[in-house]
């Protein structure tokens, strides 16, 4: 049980390092992330996404709920992250390099989730 969510950080010019994995947040990841992105860096997903954790580890209480994946591979984005995916909310893919925000194999697929985000700052 639990309200799952993995955010996956890239830019256009290289993929993923790592996916963060939420267990209870699904509903507000957006939210999450959104309030990491002023500490993340612009063009960057591997110092955005240690950001992201850094900033996930202050909100989240507890020691359950917040994990690092192993980077998604290319056939999981082409496959639009269904192996990936840990259910419920499904994959938050957040381009850091132009504000661009995804949702996959999940409800935040049919939810209104901001297409664009702010960038990071350089």
């Amino acid at each position: 049980m639990g309200d799952r969510c993995v955010i996956v950080v890239k830019d256009e010019n290289s993929f993923p390092s790592a996916g963060v994995y939420l267990h209870w947040n699904g509903y507000n990841a957006v939210e999450l992330l959104t309030q990491a992105i002023p500490y993340m860096r612009k063009g960057d997903p591997d110092y955005s996404t240690a950001r992201l954790i850094g900033c996930l580890h202050a909100v989240i209480e507890g020691n359950l709920g917040l994990g690092v994946l192993p980077a998604p591979s290319q056939k999981d984005a082409e496959h639009k992250f269904t192996k990936y995916s840990h259910g419920d909310a499904g994959v938050l893919v957040y381009d850091c390099g132009t504000g661009k925000l995804e949702a996959f194999s999940g409800y935040l697929t049919d939810e209104k989730i901001p297409s664009d985000l702010p960038l990071p700052p350089p």
